[in-house]
């Protein structure tokens, strides 16, 4: 594994991770901003998709109980088949964008956060950790955390995979679906 931190400038190791830490800041400041096209638009496709196979189950049932032709998700009317063949980017975008309208304490929670990378290090040449010094308030409480950012080839560009917070989020919602 090729390992690079910030201090590190005028190596080839680093040169090699400049472009998957500048889409990881990329990623993160999206997520700060609440900008999840922007967001969706860095992530890997297998990521998006997986974003949805986590929540289909839950709309799956949502549409198994329901008659009409209409469902309600997370307060919005959908179509029960627009949803189902929605692209995986747009059904990403439509989830997190109801999410956290239905949360603003959670947006702010993100609004509120501050990314500082530290270093990468490479695993092979098609996935490299990119990690992050985070900082922001959960409620009264100043949280400090490192982060880890996981960023995958796809036809040669990097590309990130969800991080563990939307991650987190996206499997939280799909419980609720569930009951």
């Amino acid at each position: 594994m090729a390992c690079s931190q910030k201090t590190n400038n005028s190596s080839s190791t680093q040169k090699s991770l400049e472009k998957p830490s500048a889409i990881a800041d990329e990623g993160s400041k999206a997520m700060e901003n609440l900008e999840w096209d922007k967001y969706a638009s860095l992530l890997h496709p297998g990521e998006l998709q997986r974003f949805k196979d986590i929540l289909m189950p839950g709309i799956q049932k949502i549409i198994a109980r329901d008659t009409s032709d209409m469902i309600n998700v997370l307060g919005k009317s959908f179509s029960a088949k627009e949803i189902q063949s929605e692209p995986p980017h747009q059904f990403f975008v439509d989830m997190m964008s109801l999410v956290f309208g239905i949360s603003p304490e959670l947006g702010n929670t993100f609004k509120g956060m501050v990314n500082k990378d530290v270093g990468a290090i490479a695993d092979g040449d098609s996935l490299v950790y990119v990690v992050m010094k985070t900082k922001m308030k959960i409620g009264p409480r100043d949280v400090k955390e490192m982060n880890v950012i996981t960023l995958s080839k796809y036809n040669n560009e990097w590309k990130l995979n969800l991080s563990s917070k939307i991650e987190g989020i996206a499997m939280m919602v799909q419980q609720s679906l569930m009951r």
